[in-house]
């Protein structure tokens, strides 16, 4: 599959919720993607557990497991009580036997992986045949190079400042960009000096060739970056939400971009 699947303007709606809107909206599009009538789902790179926590409160009764690298993000997300089990990724150990899992979801995770090939091989592993995997990305359009995520790249200087002298909390600089004891460093990256990537299409479809069938693939969101970043000093600086800032966030990600979009998500089939 080359070209995407058409789609016009997606149903993204607004919600009271501790997630992030920009990040609502793509556990929105995942959900739809997956086949989570019947199956064991895998959220490979969950974080904290945040997509597992919103899933589960829609669908109590399916059986959902989290890995990640991070110690930390694991077991902070084993104190929330979930009822989802948790699982600290060894990239030199693999875990589960082979086709354990209906669906894996990987959200927003592949940009931060040393080896795309080597992870999504490992990933093929863990899903049955006829699995589900559901991957999003930052897309490699026109916008990709506001990526609030490599700021800390592009301008050092400000980046630092910004945390020193407007936000006057350096501790929270070091906790999100220094080195951790997990060998992660700053807030995306696996790897030491590694940029936020962003991936066409093309890219994409070309890590999933050997073990999948792409079925459906969206782009979604134009500015994403601009409404993060005025979101993101909102609430530092306030210390509390606007309204209007989530409503254009939602609205920006209710209708598909193509090529200009700044995300992309895609659907992919075990061979």
């Amino acid at each position: 599959m080359s070209e995407l699947s058409p789609g016009g303007a997606a149903s993204v709606t607004s919600v009271a919720s501790p997630i992030k809107p920009e990040v609502f909206v793509r556990y929105q599009r995942a959900e739809r993607l997956l086949p989570l009538d019947r199956c064991r789902l895998l959220d490979y790179g969950c974080g904290v557990g945040d997509f597992l926590g919103w899933i589960k409160t829609r669908r109590p009764n399916l059986e959902c497991h989290g890995a990640d690298v991070s110690r930390k993000a694991i077991e902070e997300a084993r104190q929330r009580s979930l009822d989802v089990q948790f699982h600290i990724l060894n990239p030199n150990a693999p875990m589960f036997h082979d086709g354990y899992f209906d669906a894996v979801s990987m959200l927003d995770v592949l940009e931060h992986v040393p080896n795309e090939t080597q992870t999504l091989t490992e990933v093929a592993r863990l899903l049955s045949p006829g699995g589900v995997l559901v991957l999003s990305v930052p897309h490699a359009g026109p916008f990709a190079w506001m990526d609030t995520g490599n700021i800390k790249f592009r301008f050092p200087r400000f980046h630092k400042a910004f945390y020193r002298y407007i936000l006057r909390d350096m501790e929270v600089y070091r906790n999100k960009f220094g080195s951790t004891e997990d060998g992660l460093y700053g807030d995306i990256s696996y790897r030491e000096e590694m940029w936020h990537k962003h991936y066409r299409f093309e890219e994409i479809e070309g890590f999933l060739g050997t073990n999948f069938d792409v079925k459906e693939a969206q782009y979604f969101s134009l500015l994403q970056p601009v409404w993060t970043s005025m979101t993101y000093v909102w609430r530092l600086l306030l210390h509390r939400s606007n309204r209007l800032l989530d409503s254009l966030v939602f609205w920006d990600a209710g209708f598909e971009k193509g090529r200009f979009s700044y995300n992309l998500i895609v659907k992919g089939v075990k061979k």
